[in-house]
C-alpha cells in the first residue's frame, strides 16, 4: 500500500471525502504509464503527438481576445494541414 499524490473524490452522503489514492487503485493504464522510465514515457509521448498531428491536430495557438497584443485583423483561420475545413451542408428543399 503506497500512497501517492493523486486524490480520489469519494462522495458519501452528499459530502466529499478526499484521500490519497493507492497505486493499486489506479486504472491499469495509469499503472503501466507509471512503470515506464522517463525515456520510455518521452518516446511514447512522441508517438501520441505524431498521431495527433496525423489526425489533423494543429500547433497554431488559438487567438486570445483578452491579450493586449490581439489584433482581430491579424488572425486568419487556416485550413489544418491542407485538409478541407468544416462547412454546413443543407439538406432538403431550398
Amino acid at each position: 500500500m503506497i500512497p501517492c499524490g493523486f486524490l480520489l473524490d469519494r462522495r458519501r452522503g452528499g459530502r466529499r471525502v478526499w484521500g490519497a489514492m493507492r497505486f493499486e487503485d489506479w486504472p491499469e493504464e495509469w499503472q503501466e504509464w507509471a512503470r515506464l522510465t522517463p525515456l520510455e514515457r518521452f518516446r511514447e509521448s512522441e508517438k501520441i503527438f505524431a498521431q495527433y498531428l496525423a489526425m489533423g491536430g494543429s500547433l497554431d495557438p488559438d487567438p486570445d481576445p483578452t491579450s493586449p497584443f490581439y489584433d482581430p485583423s491579424d488572425w486568419n483561420p487556416r485550413v489544418a494541414h491542407g485538409r478541407a475545413g468544416l462547412r454546413v451542408l443543407r439538406r432538403g428543399a431550398s
